[in-house]
């Protein structure tokens, strides 16, 4: 391939790359988008609603391990990302949760910048969206964006049992948590349309950009001859440069987006020094503040009157329900608060990291759902049978204090980067997740007394667990067979590696624009926030500041 030319070069053409480049297209520049990964769209198992568990450990994702985790037993915990174009919007499990407005005001505090904050980013949430309800608040959600939504379209046989068992369990509930207060029990919220996925490059229009699909990007090109450098281009795997006029933004992801500025000579010095990479711009902060949702997953067993009725995928009853095939099989997300009477000391113990957290009162901090299927299939550690005869329950700590790392592990762009979330490394995470299992087994409880349920289906050498199982019995499930729900972020943050505009502190004309952007977590699936984040990037990218 000869050398190419455009206005704007985008590396990574996945969920915010998508975006990114179709916007600037649209503004009539022109736009050479690169991406690792084939363009897969007309692939059944991407455009099915249901498909998103089998794509797992396949061509079509980055498949990841972490190193060692201290607190998860020494597990190194699978990881993955999007690896084809529209990235992780074409492999993921669709779900459309904003998460807390403090979560937003959060940003703006760390980025230095309010225009990170909820009230100012509403216009973009608003215009990415076509909300499923043409007279819902129009001050909240939007009717004409490219992302088409549905909510509490489908409904399961258990639905009434389990929010009954849900408001036992004493949450109350809201019927929309796309307003910025998600407490409480929600609809299943979604980006499908007439049952189909979204992908975003499907959903934003890539007619005018330059699609370099199955071409692996491996350096961001600077002139050095400047101070400070500045992006000129990018290299590629089959040698040839790709120029950039105005500008590169990289949008590879928070796993992938660090590795490549380190192996551009972008980073720490010492990381740089340590791989023999030629330091180009210091920058320490790249790599860092990496985070991720970990979760824990439990089975139960059904009793026998129920399974029979095809109330759970496997049974041949369940399959044969219209709704088994248009989406996966949840009628509720719920999410909650820890008490500050458990929260406050971790985090004093943890000398007051995380204290944000405590402020405003009733902050958003743990979701759990019960899904009427076997989750986390392929966990040779634990699994159940998918024959209708089980359920599960899945609980995800939301606001991890914990922070980890991207770093370089060998310097080869070919190569898995080294991936450290450091789960659970503080009290306060561990007394969140431990406090989100009780609350899932307080909702467990109710479906047992309803004889849903005959209890839980425990792995091998465990007790079951209940309403009145220990700390350290819930500690050490957590510790044997908690892993990630797939959202990092934060690994080349706003306010540290990245200026409020997205540039690159230290290069020019080189912005970051994905998750490895999100200078704090967000209180729900991450999948809303990367699309605002790349629409607000694209303006900032247009001068629209």
């Amino acid at each position: 391939m000869s050398d190419l030319s455009a206005d704007y070069v985008v590396i990574g053409g996945g969920t915010a790359g998508c975006v990114i480049a179709s916007r600037l297209a649209q503004a009539s520049y022109s736009v050479i988008l690169i991406e690792a990964g084939a363009d897969e769209h007309t692939n059944p198992l991407i455009t099915s609603p249901v498909a998103a568990p089998r794509l797992h450990h396949t061509e079509l994702e980055w498949n990841y391990k972490t190193i060692p985790q201290q607190a998860l037993n020494g597990r190194q915990i699978y990881n993955c990302g999007g690896k084809l174009l529209s990235g992780s919007s074409a492999v993921n499990y669709g779900m459309w949760v904003r998460g807390d407005a403090a979560d937003y005001n959060h940003w703006a505090k760390l980025a230095g910048n309010d225009r990170w904050s909820y009230q100012n980013l509403l216009p973009y949430f608003r215009r990415v969206e076509t909300h499923y309800d043409a007279n819902g608040d129009t001050t909240q959600h939007g009717l004409e964006g490219p992302i088409h939504i549905t909510s509490g379209q489908r409904s399961y046989p258990l639905k009434a049992h389990v929010h009954e068992a849900l408001l036992a369990a004493g949450h109350v509930d809201n019927a929309d948590a796309n307003t910025g207060t998600p407490i409480g029990i929600s609809p299943w919220t979604e980006n499908w349309r007439n049952h189909l996925r979204q992908p975003s490059g499907v959903a934003y229009p890539l007619k005018n950009v330059r699609l370099l699909t199955s071409t692996l990007a491996t350096k961001v090109v600077l002139d050095t001859t400047s101070s400070p450098p500045r992006a000129k281009g990018v290299r590629l795997a089959n040698g040839a440069t790709v120029n950039a006029s105005n500008e590169v933004s990289t949008a590879c992801g928070a796993l992938r987006t660090p590795q490549l500025l380190l192996l551009s000579g972008i980073g720490p010095p010492a990381e740089l020094s340590a791989n023999k990479i030629p330091l180009q711009a210091a920058n320490i902060a790249v790599g860092n503040n990496f985070h991720d949702h970990v979760s824990l997953i439990q089975f139960h067993r059904l009793a026998p009157s129920y399974a029979a009725q095809g109330v759970a995928a496997g049974n041949p009853l369940f399959s044969a329900r219209p709704e088994s095939q248009q989406g996966l099989p949840f009628d509720y997300v719920t999410t909650f608060t820890i008490p500050s009477e458990i929260l406050s000391p971790a985090i004093q113990k943890d000398g007051g990291k995380g204290a944000e957290l405590l402020e405003p009162p009733g902050r958003a901090q743990v979701e759990m759902m019960v899904a009427y299927t076997v989750l986390g299939r392929g966990n040779p550690a634990h699994s159940a049978p998918v024959d209708g005869t089980h359920i599960s329950t899945a609980v995800l700590l939301l606001t991890p204090t914990s922070r980890g790392s991207i770093t370089l592990d060998p310097a080869n762009p070919t190569d898995a980067p080294c991936i450290n979330p450091n789960y659970l490394a503080t009290n306060a995470d561990r007394a969140m997740l431990r406090e989100g299992v009780r609350a899932i087994l307080r909702v467990v409880d109710g479906l047992v007394k309803d004889g849903v349920l005959e209890g839980e289906k425990a792995p091998e050498g465990f007790p079951a667990l209940g309403t009145e199982s220990s700390d350290e019995d819930i500690d050490e499930r957590i510790r044997q067979l908690a892993a990630t729900m797939y959202h990092p972020c934060g690994s080349v943050a706003m306010g540290s590696a990245l200026d409020s505009e997205l540039r690159v502190n230290g290069v020019e004309r080189l912005r970051v624009i994905d998750a490895s952007a999100f200078p704090g977590m967000v209180a729900g699936h991450p999948q809303m926030a990367v699309y605002v984040l790349a629409e607000r990037g694209a303006d900032l990218v247009l001068g629209r500041t």
